[in-house]
């Protein structure tokens, strides 16, 4: 028996398929089953664990270079915009209303129960001194705002940590406030439980 135009199996399947599903329209009910179903094939990692071959990697990455790259003039209007926004108090608050500590902060605020250290966090934009928001203030009733921060992150600044320092300290001493600064190495419990520093936080 000849089988000369006929149409090999696995392209007679992909056919069938095209032919099967065109058009149709499947009921909600329906494209939520197969939805949970591919989530749960997902889940099972039958999908997961596929790695592509060291070729495909570099043929994607030529593909994406330069797809994502904006413009210095962008850029700058950018920087412009947000600048003008942080300058409105309205939007400030907003943007910390949420904020929760961070690492470094919730470690000072155990540090603070501890010792028995008289601050309370204040970052999420509950007290604003001038311009800016303080991580911790001072709770019997003494002029003292405190920062704590990890350097890698202030280096990256405009101007660095020092000048990251100074213009903030020129805005709370235009209230009478002192700002006290802790860095990463700073906050913790050997550094506060010291006669200086203790006496200096209380």
């Amino acid at each position: 028996m000849s089988k000369k135009g006929n149409i090999p199996w696995n392209k007679g399947k992909i056919g069938l398929q095209i032919a099967w599903n065109k058009g149709k329209h499947y009921s909600k009910e329906t494209r939520k089953k197969i939805s949970i179903a591919l989530k749960k094939d997902w889940k099972n990692k039958k999908r997961l664990g596929h790695k592509q071959s060291e070729e495909t990697r570099n043929k994607i990455s030529l593909s994406n270079k330069g797809k994502h790259k904006f413009s210095e003039k962008w850029i700058k209007q950018q920087k412009q915009r947000l600048k003008k926004l942080w300058l409105n108090k309205d939007y400030r608050k907003k943007v910390l209303k949420r904020r929760t500590p961070s690492s470094l902060e919730k470690k000072f605020i155990i540090l603070c129960k501890e010792l028995n250290l008289p601050y309370k966090f204040v970052g999420n934009g509950k007290l604003w001194i001038g311009k800016y928001n303080p991580d911790f203030i001072n709770i019997n009733n003494k002029k003292i705002a405190i920062e704590v921060y990890y350097r890698r992150h202030k280096e990256k600044f405009r101007g660095g940590i020092e000048k990251w320092k100074q213009d903030r300290i020129k805005i709370f001493n235009k209230y009478n406030w002192k700002l006290l600064f802790f860095n990463e190495i700073e906050v913790n419990k050997n550094n506060f439980i010291s006669k200086e520093a203790f006496e200096f936080l209380s």
